[in-house]
């Protein structure tokens, strides 16, 4: 959120000018899809020193215009922030700007300047002084549905937890919740999110932590946030929406190293403010020449909008046995949505049997899938420089070990007599659960359990008798 506070000699000054930026920020101007969330306090010369340093400080016209000094002592309790100073037609001269420049002042608005030239010098200001962020936002993205841009980003979660990262997996897909559904983050619709679009809560550390679901019990390092469940409004261009969401992004921020987005059906304003914070966008194609066009034109609608710090990664993900050789994908992909070398994943995900099998089982494409698919989301990782390329031989084994311990956390929840069972047949572990570990791995997770190796343990029920409570997914598409 972007704190504003309005300084001036009185009340009456101080109320027109706060009344005079709400009406520029109106939501109905599409201008402010470009502004952050905005908090506008007004505050007297004396108030200031009780009071955090804001983002942007807008000095009024009439303590300007009675003792110009006072600029310098507001500069100096409020370093930090960037000062904006409204003057009056009869201190337009260079003489008096000059002053206020030496003062502190770092731009001026004249009192009849337009809401658009407002909004730009608050863009410019609040990017100079903005705070840098601690955490990544990786958007993953894709030209259409069925490519396998939910799949991607789940396994892109779990990679970054096993990497020792807390991570923040963003649904936005409000037609189907694949992602919240594929890892059973129940409820898979967000009324605690739907309360704050709707300002029915403050956006505040405590709302936000509501608005998030654990993936896995006895893990708080990955949390899921499903969507809302009235999706016509989140992408109404009429609503700050995007706004809203850039402040429950920044409250993640403080909490979570990553947030990683499944863009799903985004599109509106909520998509343009995502690519314009991202840091990253992992771009998911497919082998499959149906796709091409869209993805092309998905690819050409977002590099406008990305930071120019912004990356873009193109990796190709084989959702078929048929289609374009991977060559001839690359080459064709690449001329036609002008892809550098540098912007594709060297490592393609390939097809695999048992991927198909994490929709719905609270895993992810990671932990379903072989070792050629680990090795391609790993490959997102190092590309991204979270580990660097020189240490992914120590990742695979951390994440290799990490994947066991979690096989067998998630084998002794499901077999446990104190927990009902009810296994989604999709989980593989739903007829026959194969644990590869040995001796001090399972010594070290619970001496008290007997060492087991490459042992086929056999769990109750049959996929027919527990295919009626996977109902819910098997009619969904694989995203």
């Amino acid at each position: 959120m972007l704190k504003v506070v309005i300084v001036d000699s009185s009340a009456e000054s101080r109320n027109s000018l706060v009344k005079q930026i709400s009406n520029y920020l109106h939501p109905a101007r599409k201008e402010t899809e470009f502004l952050p969330r905005m908090s506008i306090r007004p505050l007297s010369p004396q108030e200031i020193r009780f009071h955090e340093s804001p983002d942007i400080c807008i000095v009024g016209k009439e303590l300007v215009r009675s003792d110009l000094t006072e600029l310098g002592r507001i500069k100096k309790v409020f370093s930090e922030s960037a000062i904006l100073v409204e003057i009056s037609e009869d201190l337009e001269s260079i003489a008096v700007i000059e002053q206020l420049a030496r003062y502190g002042a770092d731009d001026i608005i004249a009192q009849d300047i337009s809401a658009q030239d407002f909004i730009r010098k608050v863009i410019l200001l609040s990017r100079r002084k903005g705070k840098s962020r601690s955490g990544k936002l990786l958007l993953v993205d894709s030209g259409k549905g069925g490519v396998g841009a939910t799949s991607v980003a789940s396994g892109l979660a779990e990679v970054l937890v096993d990497t020792g990262k807390r991570v923040a997996g963003l649904d936005l897909d409000v037609e189907t919740q694949d992602l919240s559904r594929f890892l059973q983050a129940r409820p898979f619709l967000n009324e605690n999110l739907q309360a704050i679009f709707e300002s029915a809560r403050p956006i505040t550390q405590e709302f936000v932590d509501e608005c998030t679901v654990k993936v896995w019990e006895n893990d708080d390092r990955f949390v899921c946030i499903p969507p809302i469940p009235n999706a016509d409004s989140l992408f109404d261009p009429r609503l700050p929406n995007g706004r809203m969401l850039v402040s429950v992004l920044e409250v993640l921020d403080a909490s979570y190293d990553c947030i990683v987005v499944d863009l799903a059906s985004a599109r509106s304003s909520i998509l343009r403010t995502l690519y314009r914070v991202a840091d990253a966008v992992i771009f998911v194609v497919n082998n499959d020449p149906a796709t091409l066009y869209a993805s092309v034109e998905r690819l050409g609608q977002l590099r406008p909008n990305l930071a120019p710090e912004a990356e873009v990664l193109v990796i190709e993900n084989s959702t078929a046995s048929f289609g374009l050789p991977s060559s001839v994908l690359r080459r064709e992909f690449s001329r036609a949505a002008k892809i550098t070398e540098n912007e594709w994943i060297d490592k393609k995900i390939p097809l695999c049997k048992t991927g198909y099998k994490w929709p719905g089982s609270g895993g992810t494409l990671y932990s379903q899938g072989n070792e050629r698919v680990r090795a391609a989301i790993k490959k997102i990782v190092c590309k991204l420089g979270i580990v660097e390329e020189k240490n992914q031989g120590l990742l695979h084994s951390a994440l290799d070990f990490s994947k066991k311990l979690r096989k067998f956390d998630r084998f002794r929840a499901y077999s446990s007599e104190d927990i009902p069972r009810q296994i989604p047949s999709s989980f593989p572990g739903a007829q026959k659960l194969l644990l590869s570990t040995d001796h001090d791995l399972v010594a070290g997770f619970n001496e008290s359990l007997e060492p087991i190796n490459h042992k086929e343990i056999n769990c109750p029920g049959t996929s027919e008798e527990v295919s009626d409570s996977s109902n819910l997914i098997t009619s969904a598409r694989l995203s």
